[in-house]
């Protein structure tokens, strides 16, 4: 199955090309497919397109946090495709997990690295994905994207990947919403780290703990 999407004017020769093999697809889908329109977060009609309060049409985003991806995962809902999925003509592995540091402050870069392989006969692109799972007492879904790469390789080709997760990045990776301050906030406890080619295929995994600085001073406040 091919999906193209805002092809452009060279839509004839793009998909000619990927058709009869001459170049490879090498995409991921940047959503997820359910199985029926009755299993995705907003299937409700109070969600969309919403009902007529007091003469006001309404729309009430009762999914919260769960979009997307997070949805499937919390409610346990194997989509018929999901975010991140995506084929080509051949075909990859992704192994040799190494995550450092395994403790950290919450302020300092996390190094994730691994390695790619081509194991077909074709050349292409993989993109492999890591995704994070914040401590139960955040609140937040079971997993979230936060780093990814493609990469290009040929057939047999093997290629060592880092990718950082920068929790002063802008993304707020390690990170989320406290209400109470109205700020960004980082929980102390274990943060699990998969890396896959999917949502839901997480070939590897790891994780680290984290304790803020605050915690670990002194009685001198050093």
């Amino acid at each position: 199955m091919l999906e193209a999407w805002y092809p452009g004017q060279e839509d004839g020769n793009a998909v000619a090309n990927l058709l009869f093999g001459i170049s490879n697809p090498s995409g991921k889908l940047p959503i997820s497919f359910p199985k029926s329109e009755h299993e995705h977060a907003a299937s409700t009609p109070e969600q969309w397109p919403g009902v007529m309060k007091a003469g006001t049409r309404t729309a009430t985003y009762s999914e919260q946090l769960l979009m997307g991806y997070r949805w499937f995962d919390a409610k346990g809902i194997q989509p018929l495709f999901p975010f991140g999925y995506g084929l080509s003509y051949t075909n990859f592995s992704i192994s040799k997990l190494r995550v450092s540091p395994k403790k950290s402050d919450g302020l300092q870069p996390i190094r994730v690295q691994f390695e790619v392989e081509n194991t077909g006969s074709r050349a292409g692109a993989e993109v492999p994905q890591v995704y994070l799972q914040l401590p139960a007492s955040t609140g937040e879904p079971p997993k979230r994207l936060v780093a990814f790469q493609k990469v290009s390789l040929a057939p047999r080709e093997k290629r060592s990947v880092e990718l950082v997760i920068d929790p002063k990045g802008t993304n707020h990776p390690l990170g989320y919403w406290e209400s109470g301050l109205q700020a960004w906030a980082v929980a102390d406890g274990e943060y699990q780290i998969s890396v896959g080619n999917s949502s839901v295929t997480s070939a590897l995994r790891d994780a680290i703990t984290v304790r803020k600085l605050s915690q670990n001073r002194g009685s001198d406040g050093r």
